[in-house]
């Protein structure tokens, strides 16, 4: 082989070389530009799922307590707002024809539970009594004589219940006789809670002056 030659096929491998460098450059720089593509793609869905994350705690606590508000809220609407009736077709007054201002007096009368509040729970003790007269801004609560008889948890049927007390002077002609008692595990309470107070529907009674 004379020099020439030798030249000219050294060129040649040299060329090769650099072309096989150019080649490597360029798919080289191709994968880098491909990988920071695809890097670049995810970057910002992976940084909203990150964020997704760090937060769902927070979220769910929120989603909570706002469930928690509205299961008190159900809870509330379930609470019966009456839970027992007097009855004023079967009220009479004990021995007379009326209560008598100033006297003691004894009305008869039947009491029954509404199906909606049967599984609530009366507290001994707890029952007052009254009038509401229409010229006073508030309840007459009345003075109770003697024991109050038949105290318990009524059922939904009429039962027997009498009310002793003091008549109280100067009740107009519309004022009509109350009852109402505690009562606690009605629907919609929670342990804990406060027992609810619940008064009858209003019944007219007789009244006399001395």
């Amino acid at each position: 082989m004379s020099s020439r030659q030798a030249l000219a096929k050294k060129a040649a491998v040299s060329l090769f070389d650099q072309l096989i460098k150019v080649v490597a450059t360029g798919i080289w720089a191709l994968v880098l530009g491909s990988v920071a593509f695809a890097l670049d793609v995810v970057r910002e869905p992976f940084i909203e799922a990150w964020q997704t994350v760090r937060e769902t705690p927070a979220q769910l606590d929120r989603m909570e307590s706002k469930i928690d508000r509205n299961r008190d809220d159900i809870n509330a609407l379930q609470v019966p707002r009456s839970i027992f009736q007097l009855s004023e077709l079967l009220t009479t007054v004990q021995g007379a024809d009326a209560c008598v201002e100033q006297r003691p007096c004894t009305i008869n009368t039947k009491l029954r539970r509404y199906a909606s509040a049967l599984n609530c729970h009366y507290l001994p003790g707890s029952a007052k009594y009254g009038f509401i007269d229409p010229q006073r801004d508030e309840p007459i609560y009345l003075q109770r004589v003697g024991p109050l008889t038949g105290e318990r948890d009524f059922g939904i049927v009429w039962e027997p219940i009498s009310f002793s007390f003091m008549t109280p002077e100067g009740l107009s002609p519309a004022a009509e006789f109350f009852a109402e008692g505690d009562y606690v595990d009605c629907p919609g309470m929670r342990e804990g809670d406060r027992p609810i107070t619940s008064r009858s529907n209003p019944i007219r009674i007789p009244i006399d002056r001395d």
